[in-house]
């Protein structure tokens, strides 16, 4: 599938259509968060899944969770808090470094 039918094919799962929808799910987070969000509320009807106990596609019992690679796992109530508390300690970190002169 390309970058455009991705894009519309995440605009229709939004309930967006046509003018309304500039489709850049593949170039700006405020517009892909709010996807993520959504499929984490999503029920799952799967019988082998809720036999083991999932009820959604993202665990509801865990909290949303972002990492930098080699840095600490952040959890949070939503994403967006989660990939801001990893920003916060990756620029804790970088500004910690020695700067080359």
């Amino acid at each position: 599938m390309n970058i455009l039918e991705g894009n519309k094919l995440l605009a229709s799962f939004m309930g967006e259509t046509g003018i309304q929808s500039p489709y850049r799910y593949d170039k700006d987070w405020n517009r892909l968060i709010p996807v993520i969000e959504k499929i984490g509320t999503i029920h799952i009807n799967d019988p082998l899944a809720l036999a083991q106990g999932r009820t959604h596609y993202v665990d509801t019992f865990r909290d949303n969770m972002f990492r930098f690679y080699c840095m600490g796992l952040h959890g949070a109530n939503t994403l967006i808090q989660a990939a801001w508390n990893a920003c916060v300690e990756f620029a804790q970190y970088y500004n910690e470094q020695p700067k080359d002169n």
